[in-house]
């Protein structure tokens, strides 16, 4: 059974990574997405 994990990067001074809906209303340039993706592992035990 697949998980599905979202990290979030917090920078230095505080910043945190936008979510994709936080991203959408802030969008300055669709050349760089820098929000969170969510990612499917899998984990074997």
């Amino acid at each position: 059974m697949p998980h599905t994990l979202t990290s979030r990067a917090v920078d230095a001074g505080g910043g945190v990574q936008p979510s994709p809906g936080e991203w959408a209303g802030a969008i300055k340039s669709a050349r760089e997405n820098n929000s969170q993706w969510e990612r499917e592992i899998e984990i074997s035990g």
